[in-house]
């Protein structure tokens, strides 16, 4: 279904407008265009429409009376803010429970995220996208049998990180009613850009694309003429070499002040204020999530070479160290705690550590500094998990990044196995996996209906202190609440978070 108008000309790097009437009955049985993109580990050609602004309706049944509207769950996909789309979740184990479920496409890369830093382009267009697509559901989802008061957003990755921006936006916290963050989340420096960076950025875009620069609305109308396959092949050149290709270029901004703005104030100074939306909130990582990038570094041994012999400048781009601190003291003082400043290897140890590295520094030191700031401001309903389990049948998404050969723990997108699923996929679930999928869809969705995803008999307990209180996602059979994920570690980036 069509929430915006199609993003054409003078709306592209433009705020959406909400979609027209339309004559007649439409018809919406097909899946939609995914918006433009191109895949990053297939060294695909462009791919998508620009005409791709859809969301998609899932419920169990349409006729409902007044009184039994069902909760509402609205997915935001992953994908480094330039590839993927909404029809990525499959629907059919989410709708097992009593839930309608909203999947959404929004727009990616440049297209979706360029900004000159002004009135120009301001960015964060996917993400205005997003917050349209709310709109809609809170407008229209009734006729669904949803009910437009028990809205949960939940996202994976850049879509985890995308629905704590609906949680701190002014645009969007005021339409949700509870949040999933699945390993992502929006003060971490790899999904937003400052001000700054988003303008040198769409500046360079410009460049390569033989538009003038000297005026933000002078290169925005260039820019407006431009094929989107040009763009998409020209944004790809702007990747610093080195960097992994699973980190987004593209990405949120902090936008300045003008009408429309979604972000204006870096997402740590939102939740100090205390102006976001105090509403039940669920947040974890996957045991080894930094697996996104050690397949990119010991893909062979080239990449390994390059890794050691620039691991400063790597370290400090893919990580976000702030260039006005002294970077090279940061990456050192990262490199002793975990290579003991020895040579960085990719064998069986080199690899966890790699991991364990980007782990922590990603998803695990984001999710705690989150945390730890909403208990100082009084959010109560709180809920932090560590997904542990390894299937032994299922593909682990580091096969995908480009390595069949090791095992790489439970990387990262290993949870969306269990909730994008469909009975053709389910035939080469073992009995582990499919009861992994009962269990993962009943706390999943025992969050969105009761605020509290509490499995069985067993409790998940809210975090009450700063010892983060979290529960171990361990597998089909059970879980265990615990205290402290990974404490030195954790600890280790506490004291580094001064230097970022």
């Amino acid at each position: 279904i069509p929430y915006a108008e199609p993003p054409l000309n003078q709306l592209r790097f433009a705020v959406p407008r909400p979609v027209l009437p339309w004559k007649g009955i439409l018809n919406a049985k097909l899946e939609p265009p995914i918006c433009p993109q191109m895949l990053p580990y297939k060294n695909s050609p462009p791919i998508g429409e620009e005409d791709c602004l859809y969301l998609n309706v899932y419920t169990p049944k349409v006729e409902r009376n007044d009184t039994n509207y069902i909760p509402v769950m609205i997915f935001f996909h992953g994908g480094s803010f330039s590839f993927g789309s909404g029809t990525l979740l499959k629907p059919h184990a989410l709708l097992e429970a009593d839930i309608v479920l909203v999947t959404v496409n929004y727009r990616l890369g440049a297209l979706g995220f360029l900004s000159t830093g002004d009135e120009a382009s301001p960015g964060n267009y996917g993400l205005k996208d997003q917050n349209l697509s709310i709109q809609w559901v809170k407008r229209h989802i009734h006729h669904f049998g949803g009910n437009p008061s028990k809205i949960t957003i939940f996202g994976q990755s850049v879509g985890g990180a995308s629905t704590h921006y609906h949680m701190l936006s002014s645009l969007s916290k005021d339409l949700i009613n509870g949040v999933i963050c699945q390993s992502g989340l929006g003060n971490a420096k790899w999904m937003f850009d400052t001000r700054d960076k988003g303008k040198y950025l769409s500046k360079n875009l410009g460049k390569l694309l033989n538009c003038s620069t000297d005026y933000s609305h002078v290169m925005v109308e260039c820019l407006r003429q431009v094929s989107s396959g040009d763009i998409l092949l020209t944004q790809s050149k702007l990747s610093k070499p080195n960097i992994t290709k699973s980190l987004p270029i593209f990405k949120p901004v902090i936008e300045p002040d003008v009408r429309g703005a979604f972000l204006t104030q870096h997402p740590l100074d939102i939740i100090r204020s205390g102006n976001f939306a105090k509403v039940p909130f669920m947040a974890g990582i996957t045991a080894n999530d930094g697996c996104i990038c050690t397949v990119d570094h010991c893909k062979d041994s080239t990449a390994i070479t390059e890794f050691n012999y620039n691991f400063d400048e790597i370290i400090s781009n893919e990580i976000g160290i702030d260039h006005r601190m002294d970077k090279n003291y940061t990456a050192q003082e990262i490199k002793r705690f975990y290579f003991k400043n020895q040579l960085i290897t990719c064998d069986d140890k080199g690899r966890e550590n790699i991991s364990n590295m980007y782990t922590d520094a990603l998803f695990l030191a984001p999710t705690n500094e989150v945390l730890e700031l909403y208990l100082k401001y009084n959010h109560t309903s709180l809920y932090n998990y560590d997904f542990e389990y390894k299937s032994t049948t299922l593909p682990s998404s580091s096969a995908i990044i480009g390595d069949t050969l090791h095992d790489y723990g439970v990387c990262h997108s290993d949870d969306m196995n269990y909730f994008s699923c469909d009975p053709n996929s389910l035939k080469h679930y073992s009995p582990n996996d499919r009861a992994m999928v009962d269990r993962m869809v009943n706390m999943w969705t025992n969050f969105a209906i009761y605020g509290n995803p509490t499995p069985f008999d067993e409790a998940w307990k809210t975090v009450k202190t700063n010892d983060l209180e979290y529960y171990a996602i361990e597998g089909p059979q059970g879980g265990k609440m615990s205290k402290r994920l990974h404490s030195k570690r954790a600890d280790f980036w506490r004291h580094l978070q001064r230097y970022l």
